[in-house]
């Protein structure tokens, strides 16, 4: 996917829209919280929805990147904190944001946008080769 893209910065900050949004749909964060909430009591169940979410988007991320770094596309040693400096870059604030405070306080389209081309600006800054 990523590999294919004539531009990796651009094909990044696709990816980096297409992501926020996602996770910033109003039913994901209730699921995301209900998870959360309820992970003491059912360990088994909080432990399912983070292999089935976030820790399957972080495996793709890494596979992706690591295709690009053989590529000479990125310059990163390791796909896998490659990966998550990419999530958190994206995810971080508005998702902290919205779990905290509500959907309600998360972040309008255009601004997610500006977040996630920002998120790939520094992304970028650390992983482009020289």
């Amino acid at each position: 996917m990523l590999a294919d893209a004539p531009d990796v910065g651009a094909g990044l900050r696709t990816l980096a829209r297409r992501y926020l949004a996602a996770v910033m749909q109003p039913e994901l964060l209730q699921l995301r919280r209900l998870a959360i909430s309820e992970a003491g009591h059912f360990p088994d169940l909080a432990r399912d929805y983070y292999k089935r979410a976030p820790d399957h988007v972080m495996a793709m991320l890494a596979a992706q990147f690591g295709d690009l770094s053989e590529k000479g596309l990125l310059d990163l040693g390791d796909p896998v904190a490659a990966a998550s400096h990419y999530a958190f870059l994206v995810l971080g604030n508005p998702l902290d944001r919205a779990m905290f405070l509500g959907a309600e306080y998360g972040l309008t389209p255009t601004a997610m946008n500006k977040h996630a081309d920002a998120a790939v600006s520094v992304f970028l800054a650390a992983y482009r080769p020289d």
